[in-house]
């Protein structure tokens, strides 16, 4: 069964906001999916749910060590585990057999984790924080917006049960475009629906093939500032210097954070605090010793201990002190684009979806592999505060699966005193993390 669009649905959907955006794209949409689960602050205490987050945490830092293992990174890096871990879980739900058991192994998790605790963390990911100013208006100084949607070839038919979960579990947006006769035009309603999304930060044509069938896409768009109202952080009077990968030195005013509770967290080569925006995102540094090398530090460990630090312990019960912190830290900007498939392969050993015994038959008969899974991010730290983007696009297509000739290559860089990071939510979702070594 081939769903149909009608004028009168597509002029009640509120994801179009402008005329040129329903140009770009609105023609392709099928439906709108159910309105999503609304998120209650309660359900975060729930046991079940720690679980759940505490194994999204592990596939993080695992994600975050096998992406610095596989990609050489010479330069300023961002990925959102977030982002990734919303795109497998549709293909868990679009999968069965070995396809399905591989990833679900990777999560370490089950189907029934899967489905009952993604449509509360999409909740949880999808809020706008809003305050009362001086004058009484309600501004809004922050946002967190999580998007998923499933782009097919108009030439295959969907299974109506697959695409009402899709729908109505994982807020996923079904479009029907002609990837094959008219890739141009996909690929431009694509890269509309992201630019959106991600507010104007992620505009690319990503240039899926004719062979493309299904993409799976998820968005996810993060804005806040670091005081109620906007207020720009100050600099330090003092400059201060920033060796660069090349060893060069940067003499620049850093950014002056608040004054927070708490001590430093001291790890083994390495140490660890935070700053936090005015609704509570939170950048935790993980700044190397003298003399040891950032690239040692990226390993899973590191990033799931950094993350799973709740009480940086202001108190000393012995001196009777109590310590504040507060970080001093230059502005940055970070990117990447890759192929995380080698990832997905490599550290996780999610293989069966990359060949010809991937089973897609939940969701359709049609005979596919997943080709690519593209993960681009954008993210910008600055006296404002902080703004990011991340797409994960997986591309199934239909042709016979490549045979397997690469070989795996592990490149490392070594430099002295630049740092790693996690920006996570108010409830330590991992949002985006990476290294800066340029500033």
């Amino acid at each position: 069964m081939r769903y149909k669009t009608s004028l009168a649905l597509l002029l009640g959907v509120s994801l179009m906001t402008s005329c040129q955006s329903q140009s770009v794209y609105a023609d392709f949409l099928l439906r709108t999916p159910d309105q999503p689960m609304l998120f209650d602050g309660n359900d975060i205490n729930a046991p079940e749910f720690q679980t759940f987050l505490g194994k999204i945490n592990a596939f993080a830092a695992n994600f975050v060590a096998g992406f610095h293992d596989e990609f050489s990174v010479n330069e300023n890096s961002a990925i959102s585990p977030l982002s990734l871990y919303m795109a497998l879980a549709l293909v868990v739900e679009s999968s069965s057999g070995p396809t399905q058991t591989e990833i679900l192994t990777a999560l370490d998790m089950d189907i029934t984790q899967i489905r009952t605790y993604t449509p509360l963390l999409y909740a949880l990911a999808n809020q706008i924080h809003q305050k009362v100013d001086a004058d009484g208006d309600l501004i809004t100084n922050g946002l967190i917006d999580l998007s998923n949607s499933i782009w097919f070839d108009e030439q295959i038919t969907l299974k109506d049960a697959a695409l009402d979960i899709l729908a109505a579990d994982y807020n996923a947006f079904p479009f029907a475009v002609d990837f094959l006769n008219d890739n141009a035009e996909a690929n431009k309603a694509i890269r509309g629906f992201i630019k959106e999304k991600t507010r104007g930060l992620i505009d690319q044509d990503f240039q899926l093939d004719q062979s493309t069938l299904i993409a799976l896409i998820n968005t996810l768009y993060v804005k806040d500032v670091w005081n109620d109202f906007g207020g720009d952080l100050d600099f330090t009077n003092q400059s201060h210097t920033f060796q660069m990968i090349d060893k060069q030195e940067k003499t620049l005013p850093f950014l002056q954070g608040y004054y927070i509770p708490g001590n430093i967290y001291r790890g083994e080569n390495y140490q660890s605090f935070y700053t936090s925006t005015t609704n509570g995102y939170q950048l935790k540094f993980i700044l190397p010793d003298e003399d040891v090398a950032l690239n040692d530090l990226l390993i899973s460990e590191t990033f799931q201990t950094v993350n799973a630090i709740r009480d940086y312990q202001a108190e000393n019960n012995e001196t009777m002190e109590r310590m504040n912190t507060r970080i001093l830290f230059p502005e940055f900007d970070a990117e990447s684009e890759n192929d995380v498939k080698p990832v997905l392969k490599n550290a996780f050993n999610i293989n069966t979806l990359f060949t010809a015994k991937c089973d897609f038959t939940p969701l359709s008969e049609a005979s596919m592999y997943c080709e690519k899974v593209i993960h681009k991010t954008k993210l910008t730290v600055d006296k404002t505060g902080i703004e990011g983007a991340a797409v994960t696009i997986v591309q199934m297509c239909n042709t016979s699966a490549p045979v397997e000739t690469y070989t795996d290559v592990y490149q490392d860089f070594i430099i002295d005193r630049a740092f790693a990071y996690i920006l996570t939510d108010q409830y330590h979702v991992p949002l985006f993390s990476g290294v800066v070594q340029v500033i």
